[in-house]
């Protein structure tokens, strides 16, 4: 039986490839917001909450340490092409279980998730690294989504 999950992704023409890769990984999308809804995600009751950061217009370990409050058995899996010295591990102390690059593959997602389902943590070491230079508009992955 699937785990249900509530996937907070603002770019609408990714939504459909998330809930194929969360599937693989054992997860039902249950709910989706392209915003922060916290009450969206309360009445929901998913067990995961995928969230891409990068689009919020909130702080975002303020919204992962809101979405942590208000459902502390309820992972969370952050998605970010944001980089940072120890990001991965700040996003997990403000109780966030997963910090994904955007660059990391289906196989990555995959792994990430599942270790999500056995209670463990995952960090994407590519997160915790700084990035030098520009920021892509899209990743590789998202633009190989958009044009599939």
């Amino acid at each position: 039986m699937p785990h249900a999950a509530y996937v907070v992704e603002p770019q609408l023409i990714f939504v459909d490839r998330l809930k194929q890769v969360l599937g693989i990984a054992g997860y039902e999308v249950i709910g989706t917001s392209s915003h922060l809804d916290l009450s969206g995600i309360a009445a929901a009751h998913a067990e995961l909450v995928f969230l891409d950061l990068d689009f919020l217009h909130d702080d975002a370990l303020a919204a992962v340490a809101s979405i942590h409050s208000l459902l502390e058995r309820t992972a969370i899996c952050v998605y970010t092409q944001r980089r940072g010295n120890g990001l991965g591990s700040t996003l997990i102390e403000a109780g966030a279980r997963c910090a994904l690059s955007k660059e990391a593959t289906e196989a990555e997602i995959v792994g990430a998730l599942k270790a999500v389902l056995v209670g463990e943590t995952y960090v994407d070491r590519r997160v915790d690294r700084l990035r030098f230079g520009s920021v892509p508009t899209l990743t590789s992955n998202e633009r190989s989504a958009s044009d599939a």
